[in-house]
């Protein structure tokens, strides 16, 4: 994987994550059931950018393909 699009994946880690804690701070404090779906959004959007990191560390062909598909079907 070129350097530069690993950079870019672990910036938007780090955004996603600051994300989630702020949704999580919103559904602790407030306890509306939306933050706590906003939460589960975070959580998979950080996920979807942790598939091609991991992915790029695999030798298995047919593992590779799954976790781009699961990367794909996180994001959107």
């Amino acid at each position: 994987m070129n350097d530069l699009v690993l950079l870019c994946l672990i910036i938007l880690i780090v955004s996603r994550v600051i994300g989630l804690a702020v949704s999580l701070d919103f559904y602790f404090e407030r306890r509306k059931n939306q933050f706590i779906i906003f939460g589960i959004g975070w959580a998979l959007w950080i996920l979807a950018a942790l598939m091609p990191i991991y992915s790029s560390l695999v030798k298995d062909v047919f593992l590779v393909g799954l976790l781009l598909l699961l990367n794909m079907f996180f994001f959107a």
